[in-house]
Parts: C-alpha cells; sequence; structure tokens
C-alpha cells in the first residue's frame, strides 16, 4: 500500500503481466475501500486503470487517498495519477 497521495482523478501503469494480473484499491482516510480496478492483464505501458464501485472517480478528486496493488505473476514498474 502507498503513502496517502492526492487523488487527481485517474491511474496510469506499466507493468508486465503476461501471466498473470494487477488489480488497485483506492482506500479512503478511514481505510475504507472506496473502489477497485479491473484486472489489467497483459504487458501495458502507460494504460490506464478502470475502476468500477464508482460513478465518477473525478468526484475523488482532490481527497487524500492510498492505492493497494495486488499483483498476481506481475510485475510493476510505475505508476502516475492523472487527471
Amino acid at each position: 500500500m502507498t503513502k496517502a497521495v492526492t487523488w487527481r482523478g485517474g491511474l496510469r501503469l506499466t507493468a508486465d503481466s503476461e501471466s498473470g494480473w494487477v488489480s488497485v484499491a483506492l482506500i479512503g482516510d478511514q481505510g475504507k475501500v472506496l473502489a477497485t480496478s479491473r484486472p489489467v492483464e497483459g504487458s501495458v505501458t502507460d494504460g490506464e486503470v478502470h475502476f468500477d464501485g464508482l460513478n465518477r472517480l473525478e468526484d475523488l478528486a482532490g481527497r487524500s487517498v492510498r492505492l493497494r496493488f495486488v499483483l498476481q505473476r506481475a510485475k510493476l514498474f510505475s505508476f502516475v495519477l492523472t487527471r
């Protein structure tokens, strides 16, 4: 899990998950899961992460969240918060 960051509305990542997947959960201040991503599969460079559980992730913009990455037979190389 990352330290607290200010959510900007989107997330992109670079990962190698040819034989597995990467998923991400957005965790709020109180430790509650706000949204969970769809699994990202395959080798991805600067791929957009899509979340379930919220209609508009932009509504969280400016809020403090932590990111919890779950990797199954995958390597995470980088991630960036986007608008």
